[in-house]
């Protein structure tokens, strides 16, 4: 059994640590930001197709998107499936 001095002393090892990867990860993201290469991602608000919706932009945009080359989004068979389980 850990005593409660030891459960502390752990508690406190892993904010540092937590603390320190917090440090070490908003330094890289910065520096990415920094040199231009962030990509922010957007948030799709219609069915995937060649042309879809995204979150903050009136008219819709072209979709390169290669996760949907099934067509397997907009299958109703699939949607049925989904929305019964």
């Amino acid at each position: 059994m850990v005593s409660s001095v030891a459960a502390g002393a752990i508690r406190q090892l892993q904010s540092a640590a937590q603390s320190a990867m917090r440090d070490i990860l908003d330094s890289q993201l910065n520096a990415i930001r920094e040199s231009g290469t962030w990509k922010a991602e957007r948030v799709i608000t219609t069915s995937q197709g060649p042309s879809i919706s995204v979150q903050d932009r009136p008219n819709p945009v072209l979709n390169f998107c290669a996760n949907n080359y099934l067509g397997l989004s907009v299958s109703t068979f699939y949607s049925y499936l989904i929305h019964q389980h």
